[in-house]
């Protein structure tokens, strides 16, 4: 059953990285999770979707 979940380390982050890829394809995965890491110090949250461990 899916579930949503939030992204708190690097990995989760990571995994989420195909899906955010789609909204900013100018964006590696590193870049990604550097910016994800970075917004998560000023408050940002990151959830998703996951269903057997996949997002």
């Amino acid at each position: 059953m899916p579930e949503v979940r939030e992204a708190f380390s690097d990995a989760e982050v990571a995994a989420t990285y195909l899906v955010m890829h789609q909204l900013q394809p100018h964006l590696d995965e590193g870049e990604f999770v550097r910016r994800v890491s970075y917004m998560h110090e000023e408050g940002y949250r990151l959830a998703a979707v996951t269903e057997k461990d996949e997002v």
